[in-house]
């Protein structure tokens, strides 16, 4: 069996109704060398049928099966243990790819060895309203960008740069230097894990649509943005671990941008004693000019 170039993972609790749109997206790229390892965590719908089906008609696709369910984070994790590919991409079941985004992916990867993940511009799908949300994240760019640290920096503070983690594969040599997202960072687990690596490497920029994220009320992230109490406690829990000594480097990083302004601001009297975090709080977000 030959090694695939591209691995992508993807865990799946009782999203059978998604399934299908997720699983054609990928199959029908026009880039096909990869693997895609899909992990069934304890779905009591008919996920495991669903599965099966598609394995069966295309020999590229790895199905786990767990019979307790372990969680997005073990699931990943279990993931990333079994992938063999020289790239990664971490996925989710309810949403879906836009044709060509996996061969530009790649293809920028390929062409710039020195960055360590590639991502894109998004679309929105709310569900509940059926409208779609076109979010570019440089909306004046128009061919691909490699963006140095200095330069992601700058994106942030001037035009609201941001990177979507759904949007983004990466190198495996840069999962083998920084692990994998912290659990205990829950919804924003991706979010820091990218936007940090991005401060200190670097990223590659695609000026285009490559994904749809499906925005609806089962999502792991939604319920935990409904629950204020415990969205402010995983703010803390960055904080925390920003604060420590051991971290100083990753906190330099973000106090160059105002990314963690608004979760400073929400536990400002408990950063204000810790004087490492207060450039965090003197680094406000520019008010965008109107048009």
């Amino acid at each position: 069996m030959s090694t695939p170039l591209l691995s992508i993972v993807i865990p799946t609790y009782n999203y059978s109704q998604y399934l299908p749109t997720c699983l054609d997206s990928i199959l029908t790229q026009d880039f096909t060398d990869f693997e895609l390892i899909l992990i069934n965590d304890a779905s009591t719908d008919s996920t495991a049928s669903v599965l099966q089906d598609y394995a069966k008609h295309d020999s590229r696709i790895r199905v786990i099966t767990h019979t307790v369910n372990q969680g997005i984070f073990a699931s990943n994790n279990e993931g990333l243990t079994l992938a063999r590919g020289a790239y990664l991409y971490f996925f989710s079941s309810d949403d879906w790819l836009l044709p060509g985004f996996l061969n530009d992916a790649i293809s920028l990867l390929e062409a710039h060895p020195s960055i360590p993940f590639a991502c894109c511009d998004l679309i929105y799908f709310e569900e509940e309203s059926q409208n779609s949300i076109e979010t570019p994240l440089l909306p004046h760019a128009v061919d691909p960008l490699c963006l140095s640290p200095k330069q992601v920096v700058q994106h942030i503070q001037n035009d609201r740069f941001w990177v979507p983690g759904l949007c983004c594969i990466m190198r495996r040599s840069a999962f083998q230097k920084y692990g994998m997202p912290d659990d205990n960072l829950q919804n924003i687990s991706d979010w820091f894990f990218f936007h940090r690596i991005a401060l200190a490497e670097g990223v590659g920029y695609l000026p285009r649509f490559g994904i749809t994220m499906r925005k609806h009320h089962q999502t792991y992230t939604s319920a935990i943005k409904r629950n204020h109490k415990r969205q402010k406690a995983v703010y803390l829990a960055l904080l925390r671990y920003l604060a420590q000594k051991e971290n100083r480097k990753t906190l330099q990083l973000f106090s160059k941008t105002s990314l963690l302004y608004p979760m400073v601001k929400a536990h400002r009297f408990w950063a204000l004693a810790k004087p490492c975090l207060w450039p965090l709080l003197a680094n406000k977000p520019q008010k965008q000019l109107k048009s």
